[in-house]
């Protein structure tokens, strides 16, 4: 499959992005602690019907370090600055994992007329609080000072894949860790504050959306639960959910072929 690498000056930084395929627009922004990467094993299929564009958030990939504090909201307006400068004008489908989830409802929130589909994977609308947030605040301290070290890279590792996956494909593992590695500590650190310390509450966007939404998790994600997605697809207009068995944090990377599905029906549906 051939890709086309962009570098695009944006208000959170210079992003980098790869363009494929054919078919309509679609953006694709990944979690936090990995890169656009993550989306490899199911690009091949989504290229046969989309055009995507697959960006790597700042600080990550090989994108540049965000100038200052930034909020989903300049991400959200990020992403349209990319569809700018690649010439699109048109409504787009957004298919968000974590980070890109969380933008991608504030893109459909703010910008309805860009926005024809939106999918979140492993998204939790709630800002995050008590244990998880002082954990997040600790490995993020300890990441600024020792840098990626094995200890760190294997609870990231840890916390976006299944125990069955860890134990099963070592190559996932490396992918995942070798994503966290490749970041500078204190550009990380900057972001880690600007959209995960600093996320706020955003079911309330969630309920504003008028495109069709389908929200996705796995079954073994401990941030984004099966019954939360259940409870949440009830309180916007046009969403439903699914949930993939026997993953985590990032089933396109762990189940590529249900995740293929499931938005082939959701499409389909549309």
């Amino acid at each position: 499959m051939s890709k086309t690498p962009h570098e695009i000056e944006t208000r959170i930084g210079r992003l980098y992005v790869e363009t494929s395929g054919e078919g309509p627009p679609m953006i694709l922004w990944h979690s936090f602690f990995v890169d656009g990467r993550t989306w490899s094993a199911v690009e091949p299929s989504l290229a046969r019907h989309r055009s995507l564009i697959n960006i790597d958030g700042a600080a990550h990939g090989r994108s540049g370090p965000a100038p200052r504090l930034f909020s989903l909201e300049d991400c959200a307006a990020a992403a349209l600055e990319v569809l700018d400068a690649l010439g699109i004008d048109g409504p787009i489908d957004w298919l968000g994992n974590a980070w890109g989830g969380h933008t991608g409802i504030v893109f459909a929130a703010e910008y309805p007329d860009r926005c024809r589909s939106l999918v979140t994977i492993s998204a939790p609308l709630l800002a995050m609080r008590g244990l998880a947030r002082a954990q997040v605040y600790l490995l993020m301290g300890l990441y600024r000072f020792m840098g990626p070290v094995d200890f760190l890279t294997q609870v990231i590792s840890s916390a976006l894949l299944s125990q069955k996956t860890r134990s099963e494909r070592p190559d996932l593992v490396t992918l995942v860790r070798e994503s966290f590695a490749v970041a500078a500590p204190r550009a990380m650190v900057l972001a880690a504050r600007s959209v995960v310390l600093g996320r706020p509450d955003i079911d309330g966007k969630l309920a504003t959306i008028s495109a069709p939404v389908l929200l996705m998790t796995g079954s073994e994600d401990e941030f984004w639960t099966p019954q939360d997605v259940r409870n949440y697809a009830k309180t916007a207009a046009n969403a439903t959910f699914s949930v993939i068995d026997g993953v985590a944090h990032i089933p396109q990377l762990e189940a590529p072929a249900q995740v293929i599905s499931e938005l082939e029906s959701f499409w389909g549906r549309m």
